[in-house]
């Protein structure tokens, strides 16, 4: 059995060497289970631990580097303080969604590096399904007005346990209609991909004074961004029609029918000239200029495309 074998047949959570090493001593099973949501942990660093991150080490060259490569390409999201520290071991506290944690720094100089898990469940996921289903139904949004002279200490009135077996009755119904192969959970899965989570959605998308109003015109080159996810899938969808669904951040876009094609092959395209885009129909007349342009432009106004100074 090799190393990375052994590692994995030891780590129920099937974690990546970088998690195992950056949570060293204390191995991934242990800290989820004894430590992740539960009580607090000091897991202390080093320069040993960084060159086991970080092959080569991160010193201040690789820093400074670091700093003047995002600053030259206008990184979205990047920002630089700097702060001198009169205590040595001064505290800082951050207050990511749901945890309370603190950093302290061992020496002078010290990086440090923050990381932004979005822990999605298939209860979130299928929770989006009930509420997609049942939250028009007025039935769904209330519970049951018992007078409170119909009440009885201890127990629950026949009314409410009828409401609630009709509630039942309507789900189990619901569950087994549903299947794991169906394009619907295809999509739910792809959305949960895509999203980036509220705490980074602001770094990755541009605000709104940021989003150019020009016109698309035929020559300009587009591209899909590299600031946030993208995901896709597509498949038939309730009417029998070709369905493309394409996922960005926050973002969902579909088409269908005989536009089908031309978001599959936008999806593919690393950069490309606006008006090439009306040749994209496979096997049918070219796509009317007009609306490929709309099309264009909608995502571009949305942040789903940006434009290119010229072709790669």
């Amino acid at each position: 059995m090799s190393a990375d074998q052994a590692l994995s047949a030891a780590t129920p959570f099937n974690s990546s060497r970088e998690l195992c090493e950056l949570l060293d001593p204390i191995g991934p099973d242990t800290f989820f289970a004894e430590y992740w949501e539960r009580k607090p942990l000091f897991i202390k660093g080093g320069l040993k631990k960084l060159e086991r991150l970080i092959p080569g080490g991160f010193g201040i060259a690789h820093f400074r580097e670091a700093v003047r490569t995002a600053e030259a390409n206008q990184v979205r999201g990047f920002r630089l303080w700097a702060q001198k520290l009169k205590e040595r071991n001064l505290y800082i506290i951050y207050w990511p969604a749901g945890t309370l944690h603190t950093t302290r720094g061992l020496s002078d100089l010290s990086l440090t590096l923050h990381f932004v898990i979005n822990h999605e469940t298939f209860l979130n996921l299928f929770s989006r399904f009930l509420l997609s289903t049942f939250m028009s139904r007025p039935e769904w949004r209330h519970l049951p007005t018992i007078p409170a002279g119909g009440l009885t200490p201890g127990q629950v009135p026949d009314e409410v346990k009828e409401f609630f077996a009709a509630r039942l009755r309507e789900v189990s119904k619901f569950v087994d209609t549903l299947s794991p192969d169906s394009l619907d959970f295809n999509r739910e899965w792809h959305k949960l991909l895509a999203a980036p989570g509220e705490l980074i959605l602001p770094q990755l998308l541009p605000a709104p004074a940021e989003v150019e109003k020009r016109a698309i015109e035929p020559g300009d080159v587009l591209r899909l961004p590299n600031t946030a996810p993208i995901t896709y899938t597509f498949g038939i969808d309730a009417d029998g029609e070709r369905s493309f669904y394409l996922y960005f951040a926050d973002k969902e876009l579909s088409l269908s029918g005989e536009w089908f094609d031309f978001l599959q092959t936008l999806v593919r395209q690393e950069s490309f000239v606006a008006e090439s885009a009306t040749g994209w129909a496979h096997d049918r007349p070219a796509y009317d200029w007009e609306t490929v342009r709309t099309y264009l432009q909608v995502m571009l106004d949305q942040g789903i495309l940006e434009r290119q100074e010229s072709p790669t």
